[in-house]
Formats: C-alpha cells, structure tokens, sequence
C-alpha cells in the first residue's frame, strides 16, 4: 500500500527537473563489517533491513539536495555526495555549512525499516 500511495508526480517532476536517467527496479545491497555507505540519494523508494550488528543512518530532506553537493549526473559516482562527512572542505563546499538533517538513528539487528524520499 505504502508503494501504491508513493508520490509518483512529485518524483517524476524531480526526474525531469534535474535530468535524471530512467528510475531502476529493483537492488539487494549487502555490506560487510565496517563498510561506509557514502552520503546519496536513491531513485526509488526501499526496504532496509539490519541483519546483524548496527547501522548508523542520517537521512535528509529534499531541501537540502544542493548543501550535499551531489556529482553530476552520468558521473561514475553521481547520486552521491561529493563531501567527505568526516573532514569537510568548506571552501570547496560552503553550503555544506548549512545541512540540517532530518532524521538521524542507529539502526540495530533485527530492525527493518521502510525509507521514502521525504518531501
């Protein structure tokens, strides 16, 4: 239900808007002990699901898409931010001064969540 009910207008004007390639179907990402997930934006909406360990997690809103300095698009690492979180070029990336996060949580084992775009 909560798929049926999934803002498709809103996604595909952000398509359009900012020239994004066709939307994908379907992923299964698995990651290691210690794997860092970069800061991006995904096309479609997911489930995530922690199997063992934890997962820190820090969402934010649309709003914010231009402080996270995304690569361009058709670059190897487009939808992902540019910005290194843990050491920040501020002269490189100003705005990155301003980011507000919406949502920040650890995520333990056995925790699923159901992630969509917040607008």
């Amino acid at each position: 239900m909560d798929f049926l009910g999934f803002n498709w207008n809103w996604i595909n004007k952000q398509q359009g808007k900012r020239g994004w390639g066709q939307l994908t179907s379907n992923l299964l990402l698995i990651g290691m002990e210690g794997n860092v997930t970069p800061a991006h934006y995904d096309e479609q909406q997911n489930f995530f699901a922690q199997i063992k360990g934890y997962k820190r997690c820090i969402l934010f809103p649309p709003d914010q898409f231009e402080c996270l300095y995304p690569y361009p698009v058709h670059h190897p690492c487009d939808r992902q931010s540019q910005v290194d979180f843990d050491n920040p070029d501020y002269e490189r990336f100003p705005n990155f001064q301003n980011v507000v996060a919406s949502h920040r949580v650890i995520i333990k084992w056995g925790d699923y969540h159901h992630c969509e775009l917040l607008v």
